[in-house]
């Protein structure tokens, strides 16, 4: 069975209107390296910041081993 340090689902965060991240799923597992490429301007520091708790997300969850924030799912 796999064990997760991570799972990310469907974090979507806006600024001003600007979608920085749209529905991002994104999941690490325990005991091996992960890389997270994107092009400038791709979101990646926003999902992290995300994850360290920086930013609040305005729709999606993720779970961690060692947190958990189920705060934003959200209907349009």
């Amino acid at each position: 069975m796999e064990q997760l340090a991570v799972k990310m689902q469907q974090i979507t965060k806006i600024f001003g209107g600007v979608k920085a991240n749209d529905a991002v799923n994104f999941s690490l597992r325990r005991g091996s390296i992960h890389g997270l490429l994107g092009e400038n301007g791709a979101g990646k520091t926003t999902l992290m910041n995300v994850l360290y708790g920086l930013y609040q997300q305005e729709e999606g969850l993720w779970v961690s081993a060692w947190y958990t924030s189920i705060l934003c799912w959200r209907v349009r």
